[in-house]
């Protein structure tokens, strides 16, 4: 009975899953959004590990998401959605990477395309990992949330913060050093060591 009651939620799954697909196959907006929201960070956080950059791992959302709505027509016939987003992902961080590397050194990104194909769950952990900086951020002051928040999201530089702020860089770095602190403290405590390497970065 267990086990009929699995596959139940599991066909359950896949048909709001294909409906879903459907919806913005025809066009729909909200389901278009609720696809994004369902996926965006993952494909984030994977193109993050990889490329070391907040821009360029919210540019290759942006892209991947554009891909999918480009493509929207053939998406009632995808199988998986969720291997479908992280192999155009997938192909998106190889593109930066190969920007990256010295001439005549890209015949070495075939070898590691394979790692850059994140399984069901990788995906889970990524959105695990990502949940938890959340609320980590959630719990700091509104200002240094925002600082933060414009720095790691946004990609803003501490030069345009205070200028957008209209406060010192030493304020904007200040309020940095504070969130970090409090950030990966707060990540320590409830064990999550690969999120912590992926956020420590240079100041």
């Amino acid at each position: 009975m267990i086990v009929s009651g699995k596959t139940n939620l599991t066909a359950e799954h896949s048909h709001n899953e294909k409906a879903l697909l459907q919806l913005v196959a025809d066009g729909d907006e909200l389901a278009f959004t609720q696809l994004f929201n369902s996926y965006w960070n993952t494909v984030y956080a994977q193109a993050l590990a990889y490329l070391k950059s907040v821009s360029l791992a919210q540019d290759i959302v942006q892209e991947v998401f554009l891909k999918v709505w480009h493509k929207r027509a053939a998406l009632p016939a995808v199988e998986r959605i969720d291997n479908y987003i992280f192999i155009i992902a997938r192909n998106e961080i190889i593109s930066q990477l190969r920007k990256k590397l010295p001439e005549g050194d890209a015949s070495a990104l075939p070898e590691q395309a394979p790692e850059l194909v994140m399984q069901p769950d990788k995906q889970y952990a990524y959105r695990q990992q990502h949940q938890l900086l959340a609320k980590a951020v959630e719990l700091l002051p509104p200002q240094r949330k925002l600082v933060f928040s414009l720095n790691r999201y946004e990609g803003l530089s501490y030069e345009e913060i205070a200028q957008q702020l209209g406060i010192s860089r030493e304020t904007v770095k200040g309020h940095m050093v504070k969130a970090l602190a409090f950030v990966r403290t707060y990540l320590v405590s409830h064990g999550d060591v690969l999120l912590l390497l992926l956020l420590s970065t240079r100041l």
